[in-house]
């Protein structure tokens, strides 16, 4: 009973920790340049199956977490700052249309779903990018087309991304495992979905 309560400890001390070396990340990416990095790093080590047995201590995590992030930075080098830059255009633009209650209606969920198709495309893209050796236009061709492909599970990511968002704003105590914990959800799905048709293997 105590080894199983200390495993859940375990799992969530590690979330927690994750969810701050992301945010780290950022920072020192100044935000736009630390996006891709920091959410890469963090699925990176989501693909070690053994992260959450205890194997790995915390100080280990952090070590892999920023050699991950700067594999990443070296490996995406300029398009690292494409998906910031596409989110941040996104965005502006949702905060424009919210002067017109018209525009707003036919426009605000149009670009909502834009967005999580954009964060869908960068989480396929990163998976991609561990795992082919292709060169970057077929990776970018199959990121674009894998939310139609995997279209199950883009919805449950774009639930997921919603939920999220909404349990955020309703208990602040979430944020500290929001996002680390949603990216290890949208990592499961969406790999999972990579084993049912068989596109990609570790």
């Amino acid at each position: 009973m105590f080894e199983k309560a200390m495993k859940w400890v375990n799992v969530l001390v590690l979330l927690i920790e994750l969810n701050i070396l992301w945010l780290v990340g950022l920072m020192i990416g100044l935000f736009v340049i630390g996006f891709v990095p920091s959410t890469a790093a963090v699925i990176k080590l989501y693909e070690k199956a053994d992260l959450f047995t205890g194997y790995y201590a915390y100080s280990s995590v952090l070590k892999l977490f920023f050699q991950y992030y700067v594999q990443t930075m070296k490996r995406f080098k300029w398009r690292v700052l494409l998906f910031p830059i596409t989110i941040a255009a996104i965005y502006l633009e949702l905060i424009m249309i919210q002067q017109n209650q018209i525009i707003r209606a036919v426009f605000q969920w149009p670009l909502l779903l834009l967005l999580a198709y954009v964060f869908i495309v960068l989480l396929n893209i990163i998976l991609i990018e561990g795992r082919s050796q292709a060169d970057w236009r077929k990776k970018t061709v199959f990121a674009l087309t894998s939310p139609i492909v995997l279209l199950s599970e883009s919805f449950i990511c774009v639930l997921l991304i919603l939920s999220f968002m909404i349990i955020s704003l309703a208990y602040h105590w979430f944020f500290f495992v929001a996002i680390s914990l949603f990216l290890y959800c949208a990592f499961r799905c969406i790999d999972n979905g990579y084993q049912k048709k068989g596109l990609l293997k570790i």
